[in-house]
């Protein structure tokens, strides 16, 4: 269940910061002893200040339609995700936001049921 919750917290996101035309791309990799799911979209790119002082919880890191809004859902995430010993990079390339979570095997339980976005209506 936490992992589900990280995956939706990354990928809500990338839906708020792909620009009008843009793609979201989800790309799951299995290696040896861990798994990496990485989701980039085109649109907003994180600012080099912010890549160097990511999950830094209540900073502002943008405005969107009006609200402020706080980097809460990757500081959360980040927090998640180290009590499952993983890790999460961020990074810029090709022009696109790209966001990687990387965990051990063990730590991941599957669920048949597909990932829904809260308040979005979008089933991935």
């Amino acid at each position: 269940m936490m992992f589900t919750r990280i995956v939706q917290n990354i990928l809500k996101n990338a839906v708020e910061h792909v620009d009008q035309e843009g793609k979201i791309i989800c790309s799951v990799v299995e290696f040896t002893s861990e798994v990496a799911i990485t989701i980039s979209n085109t649109g907003s790119l994180f600012s080099n200040d912010y890549l160097k002082q990511k999950f830094i919880p209540f900073r502002v890191n943008k405005q969107q339609d009006g609200k402020e809004h706080f980097s809460l859902g990757l500081y959360m995430s980040d927090l998640m995700i180290k009590k499952m010993k993983g890790r999460i990079i961020l990074k810029n390339e090709n022009e696109q936001a790209t966001v990687s979570i990387y965990v051990k095997k063990a730590q991941v339980v599957t669920d048949p049921d597909t990932l829904t976005l809260e308040n979005s209506g979008r089933n991935f």
